[in-house]
């Protein structure tokens, strides 16, 4: 919550200075993107829940927000910004690494069984780590070939660093087959298809990245997961062994045509956002893709315009890739395939998962586009000048709306926290009312 203020604010107030600048390459995406928003304020405005409706609106006013000051960062930087993010990203997987040694470590000195299913500290359900898994890897990956390739870092990176990286990087694999989540591993595909079609030469490197710490990822599962309990006498319970893990296909398929059937009642502003729940007979809180997602709650005209958004903006950063590798930019070129594969990689898992209703992963999404939009703005070539003016009064009115969104946070979790806090991982109700989403681990509002 603190983030998603803070961020609004310096949004906020360094909108209406640097919006005519970093605009260069993005004044349809962001055109877009007002429109849906537009679109789905009026969706929260007839909602039957309106409060949770306009919950949901503000989060994603506000993750926008954050996303734009990320915008910002990465122009004014350019490659220090890059190698910075690329720190903060590599910094965050290994302290989680590292907490989920020390936890494996103190279990097996007290000699406790293994459970997969509660390893993951922080996340509710294992797929909630695999989907920050499927937007990660791919840079993770990436940052491990830079590291070895010296003329892209025009240095010659220390042992130890390249040691420590990709230390972490197999750790994530490690995790990703503790995790074992199928849509991690389509997304993974997915995202290296395409940015094999984009820059062949580097993603071929990154495949053989991605073999090799596979591989050792896999051998390392084995002796920790399977052989060690053994040898201790201590059981390991692994989902990926269960069978019933597997059989969620139906369940998905309901949901599906629940959303289709929603969406064919309340074609043009939907149900609102965060209101698929009120649908009684949905036994789930949200469809599970993110497209009947959006078309269900926001209605097909905003999820038109956030659609198109979404596929400029990756026609831009495709652009902005192969001009790198034109340019024998190896570097620019590492960051962007990066990029391209984490992004396509999260929304594809995004289509059989709720990719955009976990806190973390929403937060994560939002960063790689921003990293993303600050990275096609300044490979564009266009100048300030030559970016279509946004216009004082409507960069004011951004600015407003991104403040507006995140206080309306504020005041909605003073009110509604304390309810929320007692309903752990179900949703809930108020006399005979079933409300939005909730659960405790991913509280949408923080």
């Amino acid at each position: 919550m603190l983030l998603l203020l803070g961020s609004a604010v310096l949004s906020g107030v360094v909108f209406k200075q640097s919006a005519r600048t970093a605009a260069a390459g993005l004044a349809c995406e962001g055109g877009f993107l007002a429109a849906g928003f537009i679109l789905g304020l009026a969706s929260a405005l007839l909602a039957p829940f309106e409060f949770f409706a306009l919950a949901e609106w503000s989060r994603f006013v506000a993750l926008t927000g954050m996303a734009w000051l990320i915008v910002l960062w990465s122009r004014r930087y350019q490659r220090a910004g890059d190698i910075c993010l690329g720190v903060v990203l590599v910094s965050f997987c290994g302290l989680y690494v590292w907490g989920r040694l020390a936890a494996y470590l103190a279990g097996s000195i007290e000699n406790l069984n293994l459970d997969s299913a509660g390893f993951f500290a922080g996340f509710s359900n294992r797929r909630f780590f695999a989907q920050v898994q499927t937007m990660t890897m791919p840079l993770l990956g990436c940052a491990t070939a830079l590291l070895g390739d010296r003329y892209a870092l025009r240095i010659r990176a220390a042992r130890a660093l390249k040691v420590l990286v990709w230390a972490i990087y197999v750790a994530w694999w490690v995790l990703a087959f503790l995790s074992s989540a199928r849509g991690t591993w389509v997304g993974l595909a997915c995202g290296l298809g395409l940015a094999m079609f984009v820059c062949p030469a580097s993603a071929r490197r990154l495949l053989r990245t991605y073999l090799i710490g596979a591989l050792v990822g896999w051998l390392l599962f084995v002796v920790a997961f399977e052989v060690a309990p053994r040898l201790r006498g201590a059981g390991a319970v692994l989902e990926m062994y269960d069978a019933d893990h597997y059989v969620v296909v139906a369940d998905r398929l309901t949901l599906w045509s629940l959303a289709v059937d929603a969406v064919l009642r309340h074609p043009w502003l939907g149900l609102g956002p965060m209101q698929f729940m009120t649908l009684s007979s949905s036994g789930g809180l949200h469809p599970h893709n993110s497209i009947l997602q959006f078309a269900s709650e926001w209605g097909i005209l905003a999820t038109s315009m956030f659609a198109a958004a979404l596929a400029l903006g990756m026609t831009s950063l495709i652009r902005a890739a192969r001009a790198a590798s034109l340019e024998n930019d190896p570097c620019g070129e590492w960051v962007a395939v990066g990029l391209i594969a984490g992004l396509a990689g999260g929304f594809v898992q995004s289509l059989v998962d709720g990719v955009f209703v976990v806190p973390t992963s929403e937060v994560l999404l939002f960063v790689l586009a921003g990293w993303a939009g600050g990275y096609v703005s300044r490979t564009t070539g266009r100048s300030a000048v030559e970016a279509p003016p946004l216009g004082i009064l409507l960069r004011r009115c951004a600015a407003l709306t991104i403040l507006a969104a995140a206080l309306y946070l504020v005041w909605f979790a003073a009110h509604f926290l304390p309810i929320l806090a007692t309903q752990a991982d179900r949703p809930y109700a108020i006399g005979s009312m079933v409300l939005p989403r909730f659960w405790a681990d991913g509280l949408p509002v923080w």
